[in-house]
């Protein structure tokens, strides 16, 4: 039997079960065996799963053959992910955030097809300007508005809203599944401006934000905000004069949260202490200071 293949990417907008319909599903599979097929995408000889994650898994955990499989007509990644969204439309288990995420991963594949030609050179749609532009006001937002309930401006956000979360998860897979179960204290506006976090700063300095958890992300999204707003988005956020002194900053390092930040005072004291999660075991960052291994960092 062909074996069959979990793609990354479909993995991400499919919507967890409870663990009680986890456990549930379990017993019937242990008692009955697995009645319903997957449904799987033949991708060039390999079976590619769309549905029956869960199935699958409690299968091969009890040491059960594979069980039997379904072939969907799909044509690529984009479709897939749309059979996979428009397939689970009406679980009453999912959050907000999940909901949210797959509504937005569905309008960025939706986006990508009308951008797709057909044998004679045309575009799908009459119009081809903007075909991949999110923010864009267009026939794809409409229609997915009109059967998901939604305004079509949600829809574009819930497009950023997706690609704040796979940012995030990139950088922090524990953060982007905390958010998506609503577990995280990261609020939907904040995850959107992960993306133009990503625009912003340096790849280092990014990574080290969502590692750092919400609150640094809280942080550096709203000095990003007020610079934004005076204009000055390129550059840093002025200190306060009456806190500052004249010599440099020393940067410093919270062992405790992993999360760096600057003091105004010639040395640090005993009583310094971290502004985003109150710890006091503080490093001195030296001159040049690169990420180190064991600070939990990661190189450009």
């Amino acid at each position: 039997m062909t074996k069959i293949v979990i793609d990354k990417e479909l993995e991400k907008v499919w919507l967890p079960p409870t663990e009680e319909e986890f456990e549930t599903l379990k017993t019937q599979i242990l008692r009955d065996g697995c009645l319903d097929p997957l449904k799987v995408w033949d991708r060039d000889g390999e079976l590619i799963l769309l549905d029956g994650h869960n199935r699958l898994k409690i299968c091969k955990e009890a040491g059960l053959p594979d069980p039997d499989t379904t072939t969907i007509d799909i044509k690529n990644l984009d479709e897939a992910i749309i059979w996979i969204i428009d397939n689970q439309r009406g679980r009453r288990n999912a959050t907000k955030e999940q909901l949210d995420y797959n509504s937005g991963r569905r309008y960025q594949s939706a986006k990508r097809l009308e951008a797709i030609r057909d044998d004679e050179g045309k575009f799908d749609t009459s119009d081809p300007r903007g075909q991949n532009d999110l923010a864009a006001t267009n026939a794809t937002a409409k229609k997915q508005a009109a059967s998901e309930g939604l305004g079509e401006k949600t829809v574009r956000r819930n497009a950023k809203f997706a690609a704040g979360i796979d940012t995030i998860r990139e950088h922090n897979p524990e953060l982007a599944t905390g958010i998506l179960s609503s577990k995280a204290s990261l609020n939907k506006s904040d995850v959107e401006e992960v993306v133009n976090l990503a625009q912003e700063l340096p790849p280092r300095r990014l990574v080290e934000v969502i590692q750092a958890g919400p609150a640094a992300i809280k942080e550096v999204v709203k000095e990003r905000k007020e610079s934004r707003s005076s204009g000055s988005a390129s550059k840093p956020k002025p200190k306060d004069p009456s806190k500052a002194v004249l010599n440099a900053p020393m940067e410093l390092w919270c062992d405790d949260c992993k999360w760096g930040f600057d003091v105004y005072t010639p040395t640090p004291t005993d009583e310094t202490i971290c502004p985003y999660c109150g710890g006091s075991n503080i490093d001195k960052r030296e001159e040049n200071w690169t990420p180190t291994e064991d600070k939990n960092d990661i190189q450009e």
